[in-house]
């Protein structure tokens, strides 16, 4: 699965709505012989790695975190764990993951299974039409001036 995301290359049928969202529109341009097929520039920023998410406060894991990410899909993952490592790993992505301002979309389904009231300080929730995200407060320090 690795390898097939870093080719690039989906079909059509492969990209749906998702919690009401449809994302066809903007792969319109990417469109050929019935597949979605990204070109090598988009291609070299795709990054495909293995991270165990049940390991979120091992050191080693938390090394292979992206950093500084402006969007983040966690989807169909919570159902696995229990209510603390939910916790947890939605406050490791808001900390460790997410740019100032990066966006945070989960699935319907995950929204069930979080506790708002425990969830980082750094996450606010955001209601667009139907569409549910988290948004990550800026933690820069404005310069008075």
């Amino acid at each position: 699965m690795l390898e097939h995301c870093k080719d690039g290359s989906f079909k059509n049928s492969s990209i749906r709505s998702v919690d009401g969202s449809s994302f066809k529109d903007l792969l319109l341009p990417y469109q050929k012989d019935g597949k979605i097929q990204f070109d090598p520039e988009i291609k070299s920023c795709i990054t495909a790695k293995e991270i165990n998410l049940s390991k979120i406060d091992d050191v080693q894991t938390q090394a292979l975190l992206p950093k500084k990410q402006d969007i983040v899909f966690l989807r169909n993952v919570f159902i696995y764990f229990s209510q603390n490592l939910r916790l947890k790993i939605l406050n490791v992505i808001a900390e460790k993951c997410l740019a100032d301002n990066g966006l945070l979309f989960v699935s319907m389904n995950e929204t069930a299974q979080i506790n708002f009231s425990e969830i980082s300080p750094l996450l606010e929730k955001v209601m667009d039409g139907s569409i549910f995200y988290f948004k990550k407060k800026s933690t820069e320090v404005k310069a008075n001036g």
